[in-house]
Formats: C-alpha cells, structure tokens, sequence
C-alpha cells in the first residue's frame, strides 16, 4: 500500500478503487481494517493534540476525506494524489459487499437514522445484507456490551458514524473484537444515506467546494471553518521549517500493500 506522509500521518496516496482493495484484501486476510477519514479540522486537531495524533496512527488506513487535507500536502509538496471523501468510500464499500455477500452493520446517528440509511443502501445495492442497526446514542458502561453484539453480528464491515475523535476512539479500543472487519469510521454518513442530510450538489463537489454548501445550509458551522485556515498556516510553518533544517519532504512512507 502506498502512503504519504503528512505531519507524520501515512495517508493513503492512491485512488478509491485501489483503496475499496485495501480494505478488502485485510479482510481477506482475516485482519481488521481500521480506516479513518480525515478532513482539515481533523488533520488540525491531530496536529494541536498528542493524543488524537497518537489515536490517528492507528488506523490501517487514512482516506483524505477533504480538500483542506490535498491542499495542505500542496503546500508540503507532499504527492497526495487527491481527496477521497468517506461518504463515497463507504459507498463503494457497499457496493462491493452487496457482489462478494459481505455484511454490513450501521452504529451511530440519531435514533431511527441508521435503519432508515440501511433501507435506502439496499435498494441502491440489491443483495446487499444489512446485519444490525444501533443509534450512537449510549453510557459508557454500555461502550463494550455494544462493542461485543457488532463483533458478534457476522458482519464484515462497520461504518462507525460517531463523530470524531469518538469514533476513531470506538474503533481503535475494540482493535481485538474486530479482528477481520473493516471498521470505518464516517462522521455523519449515515444521515446522508438516509436522507436527513443532503449532500451537496454535483457542482459543489466537482469545484472541491462541498465545505461551502455545507456552511450555506449550517452557518453555524463558521467557528468550525474558521480553523481550517490555521491548518494552511501548520503546513507553511513545517515547509519553512524543513527548508531551514535543508531537509526534503517527499513524502513517502509505504511501499507495496497487501491487498
């Protein structure tokens, strides 16, 4: 598998086929495929906090969900090969277990959300087998009977809609219950599989600009945007650092996968 390397984080550097492939091949492998979806205010928290940087290294593979995330590695002269959003990711995924009779299981959003986004994916991928349902509402003295009824559901993928840093955490402290799943951690995917989000037109995703459909609909999603910049001024620091150090930022980091 071929990675980048950005802010010392290995982001996968091909495109969503060869990703989709990955995935796959781990699960063939009977071997757990923690995949985290990154965006600019993610890779930002991840390089302010130690911790989330520490949880982010853990995952088997990093999809740059935004086009903060590619901009960011052009500024670095990183070679990341472009966005790879979760939400087309994940369909992708469904896709392809709906052909090889892979199960699918929907843990988080709202209550009612996921069963809702489990009808509208097996109608748009006929065969598909949706195993489970849970809301991502729940105690934490509940985290690991939840944990054990997805590890014993027959699933082989998970899409993990919590938010982040909490589903990446879900995910990576579950790492021996979901061995030989693909675990995939999607933020608000399941809204948009359902319905209760829409996602922003084909335009405003051919132009990279789906971050301003989505303040247009959410304004108070500003403070939020407001911290994307800072990432932009992370990687014009670290390149001018790097420079002065008279160190080159190719950015590799991996070689062949296993897929």
């Amino acid at each position: 598998m071929e990675t980048v390397s950005l802010f010392g984080l290995p982001f996968y550097s091909g495109n969503m086929a060869g990703a989709v492939e990955v995935a796959f091949g781990r699960l063939r492998d009977g071997c757990r495929c923690a995949v985290f979806t990154p965006n600019a205010e993610i890779l930002r928290n991840c390089i302010e906090d130690e911790a989330m940087h520490a949880l982010a290294l853990q995952a088997d593979l990093l999809l740059p969900d935004g086009i903060g995330v590619v901009k960011a590695a052009q500024i670095l002269d990183v070679p990341l090969t472009g966005r790879l959003p979760g939400v087309d990711f994940a369909a992708a995924l469904a896709k392809r277990a709906a052909c090889e009779g892979v199960s699918l299981y929907l843990f988080g959003a709202a209550p009612g959300v996921a069963e809702r986004a489990a009808e509208n994916l097996q109608s748009t991928y006929p065969g598909l087998r949706v195993c489970g349902c849970r809301n991502g509402y729940f105690s934490p003295q509940e985290e690991e009977q939840i944990a054990l009824d997805i590890a014993q559901s027959g699933a082989g993928i998970v899409f993990v809609c919590l938010g982040s840093p909490k589903q990446e955490a879900f995910i990576a402290a579950h790492g021996q219950a979901f061995e030989g799943k693909i675990c995939v951690g999607l933020g608000g995917s399941l809204d948009v599989f359902a319905g209760t989000v829409r996602r922003a037109p084909a335009l405003f995703i051919r132009l990279h600009a789906e971050w301003l459909y989505r303040l247009l609909c959410q304004p108070t999603r500003l403070k939020r945007m407001l911290r994307i910049p800072g990432l932009f001024a992370a990687a014009r620091k670290e390149k001018r650092r790097l420079k002065k150090e008279g160190g080159e930022n190719c950015g590799k980091t991996g070689g062949a996968g296993r897929a």
